[in-house]
C-alpha cells in the first residue's frame, strides 16, 4: 500500500471522501523519510506543517527543569 493509500484509509475510518476531495487534499502533502535519531521538530521551532508516519514511529518528549526527558 503507498503512502496516498495508508492517509486515505485512515481519513476514511472518520469521513467518508470523495477521489476529487482527496485528490484536492493530497496535493498539500509531501513524502518526506525522517532518519533515525534524527529530530521533526526542536524545541524554539515553529510547528508549519502536520506529520503521517506510514513506517516506524516517533518518541514525543520534552526535558523538565531538572533536565529528565518526560515522554508524552
Amino acid at each position: 500500500m503507498t503512502d496516498p493509500e495508508l492517509l486515505r484509509k485512515h481519513i476514511e475510518q472518520y469521513i467518508q471522501i470523495t477521489d476529487a476531495e482527496f485528490e484536492q487534499f493530497i496535493v498539500n502533502f509531501h513524502h518526506r523519510k525522517i532518519k533515525k535519531k534524527d529530530f521533526l521538530l526542536r524545541e524554539g521551532d515553529i510547528c508549519k506543517y502536520e506529520a503521517f508516519v506510514t513506517k516506524g514511529c516517533f518518541r514525543i518528549y520534552y526535558s523538565d527543569e531538572k533536565g529528565d526527558a518526560q515522554i508524552l
